[in-house]
């Protein structure tokens, strides 16, 4: 729905549930912005070799380094290649860990095996933009996709306890009365 809404200027901020690359490639070129989580079946390529960016070499990296954060610019996608930022941050390991245990048992269920790639990548949150470095800090970039996420926290919670979505069909005037008298 958003795709023809967008604004020269729009800084939209989308979750993996939203994910798609075509989508993101549309809202740049309506001159809009975007921050958005970064799809584990994306390819990610460096600039200068062209090569796939190993997720596992670049934890390995980061740990070694005592890096928490980075940033780089990379180019998105198997055939039709998008210039992005792409920032990455290392999570907590109580976080790596129920990221393992959700794969690992959705894995199970299937008969799947975990690959290394993917395990490093449950070590990193990973953000593109298409927000350059001048206008929008790695800080600021992280904290707007928190403030995403805390918005989307109060939604669910007036879902569930005003029970939202449970409200019957009606006149807008009747709606508008009943969610202001719910709000309130």
């Amino acid at each position: 729905e958003t795709v023809t809404r967008v604004d020269l200027g729009d800084l939209i901020i989308r979750d993996l549930g939203y994910y798609s690359l075509p989508t993101l490639t549309s809202f740049d070129k309506s001159g809009a912005f975007f921050i958005s989580r970064f799809g584990s079946k994306t390819n990610a390529y460096e600039i200068q070799t062209q090569e796939e960016i190993s997720f596992k070499k670049l934890y390995a990296t980061m740990i070694k380094g005592q890096i928490s954060r980075m940033e780089k610019t990379i180019y998105a996608g198997k055939t039709e290649r998008m210039l992005l930022r792409m920032i990455v941050e290392t999570v907590p390991i109580e976080v790596y860990q129920k990221r393992m245990r959700k794969i690992e048992k959705e894995n199970k269920r299937f008969g799947y095996n975990t690959s290394d790639e993917y395990k490093a990548r449950c070590h990193l949150n990973i953000f593109i933009t298409n927000v350059e470095t001048a206008n929008l800090s790695i800080a600021e970039v992280l904290e707007l996709y928190k403030l995403r996420w805390q918005i989307e926290l109060m939604f669910k919670n007036w879902k569930s306890i005003f029970k939202l979505d449970e409200i019957q069909p009606m006149k807008y005037a009747r709606y508008t009365c009943l969610l202001n008298a719910k709000l309130i």
